[in-house]
């Protein structure tokens, strides 16, 4: 997946959320401008951007492979899950090597000093044999980065 069909399923999410342009700068902050670059992929954003706008039509971010299943909601919920599963198969060199960065960014985005852009997010993705999937959830809470469970009262 490249930055541009990450972006149109930012905007199919978006738009079967029911929610404009307009009102979602007025829920993010982001000037009509911003938004425009984001959804266009005019540059290189980084993950925080994207989780805004998600929480925002109230999306989420989910890496799957198999039957393995990961909701991203913020950076440090995906460098924790990048330096997990990159342990499992690869050193930070042999990773920054098939993604073509450098293992120093690698490093960097494990140690949470530099907040990952999507191009590298979706190198580093792929290079783990993960796909992304954005899916709207009503019932998801990005601030504590789970789903949140009905609770149903009962007799005692």
């Amino acid at each position: 997946m490249n930055r541009i069909e990450f972006s149109q399923q930012l905007i199919v999410q978006r738009e079967s959320a029911g929610i404009g342009k307009n009102e979602l700068c007025r829920l993010t902050g982001f000037t009509f401008n911003q938004l425009q670059y984001l959804e266009k992929a005019s540059n290189n954003y980084n993950i925080n951007l994207v989780c805004t706008y998600l929480a925002a039509i109230k999306s989420k971010m989910v890496l799957l492979k198999g039957k393995k299943r990961k909701v991203i909601c913020d950076f440090e919920g995906f460098a924790d899950w990048m330096t997990s599963t990159r342990k499992l198969e690869y050193t930070q060199r042999a990773l920054a090597d098939k993604a073509g960065i450098t293992y120093v960014t690698i490093a960097n985005i494990e140690s949470k000093k530099h907040i990952v852009r999507i191009d590298t997010l979706l190198k580093i993705v792929d290079v783990l044999g993960y796909t992304i999937k954005i899916e709207n959830n009503e019932h998801f809470d990005p601030s504590s980065n789970r789903e949140k469970r009905t609770v149903y009262p009962y007799n005692i």
